[in-house]
């Protein structure tokens, strides 16, 4: 979490970045997490993406998909939750925003994407 959105998630939440560390860490999907979360307040999530394979790679259209889509199942078998997520793979993901935003338009209304 050093450049970008996640920079500004790591100032704004201090020790979100080892938070999410350890859960990707220790997550039963590893290496392909797709998303995960940490607990802002009750019925507020944190998350992240994966969008990447590597953190010097450019972000994997086929992986915000498969991100995408677990997100949204995860969000509609939750519906009083709400999910604080960065718009995936644009910025530092090098993908242009009409190329992804297709993939995230259609995102339940219980998920809050930031550019």
């Amino acid at each position: 979490m050093g450049r970008g959105a996640a920079l500004a998630c790591r100032d704004l939440f201090e020790g979100c970045d080892k938070q999410f560390a350890l859960k990707i860490l220790t997550s039963k999907h590893t290496p392909n997490y797709y998303v995960e979360f940490i607990e802002l307040a009750p019925n507020k999530l944190l998350g992240v993406f994966q969008v990447k394979h590597n953190f010097a790679d450019n972000a994997d259209i086929e992986l915000i998909k498969k991100s995408t889509n677990r997100l949204a199942y995860i969000a509609t078998q939750k519906p009083n939750i709400i999910f604080h997520m960065n718009f995936p793979g644009i910025g530092y993901g090098g993908l242009p925003l009409n190329r992804v935003l297709p993939i995230v338009d259609n995102l339940p209304n219980n998920i809050i994407l930031y550019k």
